[in-house]
């Protein structure tokens, strides 16, 4: 942001330099001439919906003690802390912090508060779209791009599905549960859906399906309407939903790896928050 002629505020944002659908905050920077005008929320709320919009599943920034105010600024839109090291700036001793913004899975209950409510809405392409998007747990990008005939053949929905990830351009395959079926191929024989490719078709745009944006948008309002705010919630929460679920009771990270297509199973530990107590948890219920 320029202000008589030099550069007052900037903020910078770093898609690549961290692994998986990690960004990185790299800087945010305020002229102190500009505090307390607001100038800094607005970057930062830039800067966080421009991460929302191109899905990425956390964003990360490292920070030291004595930060109060940017560290407000951060807590306010879901920034928590990680981890805190001893380090050095400027030849200094300080006290390092690493805080990471990290979308939230759904409960089970929170799941089922959604769907009964687009469910008495009749709102046939969100109760599909929703329900397709917790049991395929693709990222936003590969679920909007979903052909019928990726989900449907000879009037039936399939029970087993295998896609090409964007990203990876590597095969995963998901299921769709009994449950799911029936509402997915309600919406596929509605009259909307006439002559349609592709699974959620883009009515008003050039683009032949819902872009990644109009995903983030439906998820808003979703987890709204049952009371959540919204600022915790994105594509990747509803993504996580199942893999959260099927780790907590199984334990088993090898087979979340291969749902969510990850390459390593490193990825996976950190998508779903894995900690040392959880691991622990999981070894003391095993006897040998």
């Amino acid at each position: 942001m320029a202000s008589g002629g030099r550069i007052s505020a900037s903020i910078a944002i770093d898609g690549q330099d961290l692994e998986g659908d990690i960004a990185h905050l790299r800087w945010f920077i305020v002229d102190d001439t500009l505090r307390g005008t607001g100038i800094g929320k607005r970057l930062l709320d830039a800067a966080i919906a421009f991460c929302d919009a191109q899905g990425f599943s956390e964003t990360h920034l490292w920070m030291f003690q004595g930060l109060d105010t940017s560290r407000a600024l951060y807590e306010r839109v879901g920034f928590r802390l990680a981890e805190e090291k001893n380090g050095q700036q400027w030849g200094a001793d300080v006290l390092d912090a690493e805080v990471i913004r990290q979308k939230r899975p759904l409960l089970s209950k929170q799941v089922w508060a959604i769907r009964a409510r687009l469910q008495l809405a009749n709102n046939l392409r969100d109760l599909a779209l929703f329900n397709v998007a917790i049991d395929s747990k693709l990222r936003g990008c590969d679920l909007v791009r979903l052909s019928v005939v990726d989900l449907v053949k000879e009037d039936c929905v399939r029970e087993r599905v295998s896609v090409i990830q964007s990203k990876t351009r590597r095969p995963v395959q998901f299921e769709l549960t009994e449950n799911i079926r029936d509402p997915v191929l309600a919406w596929v024989k509605s009259p909307e859906m006439l002559a349609c490719l592709f699974m959620f078709p883009n009515r008003f745009h050039d683009c032949p399906h819902i872009s990644t944006r109009q995903y983030g948008r439906l998820v808003h309002d979703w987890v709204s309407a049952i009371g959540l705010e919204p600022s915790g919630y994105g594509t990747h929460s509803l993504r996580r939903t199942k893999a959260a679920e099927i780790y907590r009771k199984t334990g088993n990270l090898r087979a979340v790896q291969l749902l969510l297509g990850h390459t390593k199973v490193d990825s996976t530990v950190r998508y779903l928050g894995v900690e040392l107590e959880d691991a622990l948890s999981i070894a003391e219920n095993i006897d040998l």
